[in-house]
């Protein structure tokens, strides 16, 4: 079974963009809403990269699979490891 993620119903702001579309759908009901990375969920990202062999010998693919939380796409997961490589290269950069 799949830990779930608590994500809000909908989404208070819209871009005047997100609401232009066609069909009898609005065009928000076609985004998802955003992944809030809370400490818990963000903890759970990185135990996945070190069981996974560390951040240079896994995917975003691999990593969305081990976490296995209901709601956490691809995208996520591939922009916030993105974010995360930039902060551990500053990190390293602050050190040295």
């Amino acid at each position: 079974m799949p830990w779930k993620l608590h994500l809000p119903s909908s989404r208070a702001n819209y871009s005047a963009a997100a609401n232009l579309g066609s069909g009898d759908e609005p065009a928000r009901t076609r985004y998802r809403p955003r992944v809030v990375w809370s400490e818990q969920l963000h903890r759970r990202f990185v135990d996945a990269i070190a069981h996974l062999g560390g951040i240079d010998r896994t995917s975003p693919e691999r990593i969305v699979e081990f976490m296995n939380v209901e709601g956490v796409t691809r995208a996520a997961v591939a922009s916030h490891l993105h974010k995360y490589m930039l902060y551990l290269k500053k990190m390293e950069d602050y050190v040295s």
